[in-house]
C-alpha cells in the first residue's frame, strides 16, 4: 500500500456523520444489487480501500462508526494513531541506517 495519510479516515468520518439522504453516503455505505464484473481480478471499492486505511492505523473496523458520532473524540483517535505511526516508522527507519553503517 502507498503513502497512507490521514485525510481518507477523517473524510470517512466526515461521511459517516452525514445526512442519510445523501447519495454519496449512500452509494458508499451500501451495496448494489445489480450489475455486472469484468472478468480478471476485481477492481478495489473505495470501501475496500477505507477498510485498509483503517487496519493500517490500528483502527478496529467495528468500533470506528462508534468514534465517528463524536468528532472530536475521532480527531483524538487519529492524533493518537498518526503520532504512534510515525514513532513506529522512525524506529524502523533508525533500524535499517544501523544495518546498512554494519
Amino acid at each position: 500500500m502507498g503513502m497512507h495519510s490521514s485525510r481518507r479516515p477523517r473524510w470517512l468520518g466526515h461521511m459517516r456523520r452525514m445526512d442519510n439522504c445523501c447519495i454519496s453516503k449512500h452509494m458508499l455505505f451500501c451495496g448494489f444489487s445489480e450489475g455486472k464484473r469484468r472478468k480478471g481480478r476485481p477492481l478495489l471499492r473505495c470501501k475496500d480501500v477505507c477498510k485498509a486505511s483503517m487496519n493500517y492505523f490500528s483502527i478496529g473496523s467495528n468500533k470506528w462508526e462508534k468514534l465517528t458520532d463524536d468528532r472530536v473524540r475521532w480527531e483524538t483517535t487519529l492524533c493518537k494513531a498518526c503520532s504512534l505511526l510515525k514513532r513506529g516508522l522512525g524506529n524502523e527507519l533508525k533500524g535499517k541506517r544501523i544495518k546498512c553503517k554494519l
